[in-house]
C-alpha cells in the first residue's frame, strides 16, 4: 500500500506498508507539494522511504504511470514485480489515476571490530590487520532527517529528495504499457536498465558520508559533545632499535689492516736506514747496479770514478758508456765472462 500527503505547506510524505502483518510503515519526506509529481507527463519518480520511526531500513522505489504489476524487473538480488495502485483519492488523474511502483528494500549493518593502523615517521597511515566480532546490529541511516532538513533538490531531478539522487548513477529503467497480442489487457515491456546493486551501494556510501559529516560537525561544537558520537581509540607507539654489528666489524678489521701495512713500511725503512742508498737518498736499480758492476771489473780508479757519481751524472755516464764482453777460460766449467766499460 503506498499513500502520499501533503504534510503542511511545503512538505509531501510517502506512506508504505508491504503487508497487514507487517505493522512498520516506510515514510519518506520530500521538500515539496504533492502537485509536483501529478502533472500530465508520465515521468519516473525515484523516491527513498525509511521505516518508521527508528530510520533503520529504507526502501528504494521508483514510481511511474500506468499498471505494470503483470512484468518483472530482473535485478542482482532477484526478479522484482512492480506493484499497481489506484491513485484517484490522493488527487491523481489521467494516465496517472493508476500507478506502479518498485524497488528493492535495505538496511544497514554494523559490526563492530578492531583496526590496526600503523604509520612510519613522514608515511601515511595503512591498515596493516582487522579483526571483528562477527556480531551485527542494524543502525540508522542520518539520510531520513536530511531529505527535508536540507531541502534537497536534484538538480533536473522530476521530484525533489535524495532519491534521484541516489539513482542518478544505477541507470533508469524506462517502462511503458501495450495491448497484449492475446487480448487479456495490458502488458509491460521494460527496457531494463537500471543496476539496483549500485543503487544499494549508492545508499551505503551516502549513509556513510553523512555519518562522517555529522560526527565531524559535532567535533567543532562543544555543546554539541554528545558521548554517543565519539568513540575511544587505544594507540600505542612503538620504537625499533637497531644494532649494526658489522659496520664496525669492517673498520676495525680495516683499521687493523691499515697499521699492519704502515708496520711492515716502519719495519722496511729503519732496516734501510744505515745504508749508504738511504742515507744518500739515492735509487738503487738496474743502472746502479751496472755502475757497480763497472767498479768491481775495473779498480780503484773506476771506483772513484763512477762509484761517487750523482743520478744526473750517472745518467749521463751510462749514455757513454760502451760494455764489452769477452768470454776467457776455454769454454770449460772454469771459464767466466769478463765485461770492461769503454
Amino acid at each position: 500500500m503506498l499513500s502520499i500527503l501533503t504534510m503542511g505547506g511545503y512538505t509531501t510524505q510517502f506512506n508504505l506498508q508491504f503487508s497487514q502483518e507487517d505493522l512498520g510503515m516506510f515514510q519518506g519526506w520530500y521538500p515539496g507539494l504533492a502537485e509536483d509529481i501529478q502533472g500530465a507527463y508520465n515521468d519516473m519518480y525515484e523516491f527513498a522511504a525509511f521505516r518508521f520511526p527508528n530510520y533503520t531500513d529504507v526502501y528504494l522505489g521508483y514510481l511511474t504511470s500506468f499498471n505494470l504489476s503483470n512484468g518483472t524487473i530482473s535485478s542482482a538480488y532477484g526478479d522484482i514485480k512492480p506493484t499497481a495502485l489506484n491513485m484517484t483519492s490522493a488527487g491523481f488523474t489521467g494516465t496517472k489515476s493508476i500507478m506502479s511502483y518498485w524497488g528493492i528494500h535495505c538496511w544497514l549493518n554494523r559490526e563492530d571490530g578492531l583496526l590496526n593502523y600503523t604509520r612510519q615517521n613522514g608515511q601515511t597511515w595503512s591498515l596493516s590487520d582487522s579483526q571483528f566480532f562477527n556480531k551485527t546490529e542494524k543502525v540508522t541511516s542520518s539520510l531520513a532527517n536530511w531529505q527535508t532538513n536540507l531541502n534537497y533538490h536534484a538538480p533536473g531531478a522530476t521530484i525533489p529528495g535524495i532519491g534521484p539522487a541516489l539513482a542518478a548513477t544505477a541507470g533508469q529503467t524506462q517502462c511503458s504499457s501495450s495491448t497484449c497480442s492475446s487480448g487479456s489487457g495490458t502488458c509491460f515491456s521494460c527496457d531494463n536498465a537500471t543496476d539496483f546493486a549500485a543503487l544499494a551501494r549508492n545508499y551505503l556510501y551516502a549513509s556513510a558520508e553523512a555519518e562522517r559529516i555529522t560526527y565531524e560537525v559535532a567535533a567543532t561544537n562543544a555543546s554539541r559533545d554528545a558521548p554517543r558520537y565519539w568513540y575511544s581509540v587505544d594507540s600505542v607507539a612503538a620504537r625499533e632499535y637497531y644494532r649494526i654489528t658489522y659496520v664496525p666489524a669492517i673498520l676495525i678489521a680495516g683499521l687493523v689492516s691499515l697499521f699492519a701495512a704502515a708496520a711492515a713500511t716502519a719495519a722496511m725503512a729503519a732496516y734501510a736506514y744505515r745504508t749508504y742508498s738511504a742515507r744518500a737518498f739515492r735509487q738503487v736499480d738496474v743502472l746502479r747496479l751496472v755502475a757497480d758492476c763497472v767498479d768491481g771489473l775495473r779498480g780503484a780508479n773506476a771506483e772513484k770514478d763512477v762509484g761517487g757519481l750523482s743520478r744526473a751524472e750517472l745518467e749521463s755516464w751510462a749514455a757513454r758508456c760502451r760494455v764489452g764482453y769477452e768470454k776467457e777460460g776455454g769454454g770449460g766449467e772454469n771459464s767466466y765472462v769478463a765485461a770492461e766499460c769503454y
